[in-house]
């Protein structure tokens, strides 16, 4: 069994600060890189405030802040 495990890394941070990516956005797309890889037949698919303009995430019927 290969164990993956998330790792902090200053210098990516400092990128993608100066970069102006939200750190939503960059959890997201970790997350999903992640959930993608445990089985190649699925996919998932996933948004975060930053993609919304109010920055509330819609779900389902109601929406979500998250601060």
């Amino acid at each position: 069994m290969v164990k993956r495990k998330f790792e902090y890394n200053l210098d990516w941070e400092i990128e993608d600060f100066e970069q102006n990516i939200d750190d939503d956005i960059c959890n997201k797309d970790i997350l999903l890189e992640a959930m993608n890889s445990v089985m190649p037949f699925l996919r998932f698919t996933g948004e975060s405030p930053s993609d919304y303009p109010d920055k509330w995430l819609p779900t389902l019927d109601c929406s979500i802040f998250i601060h």
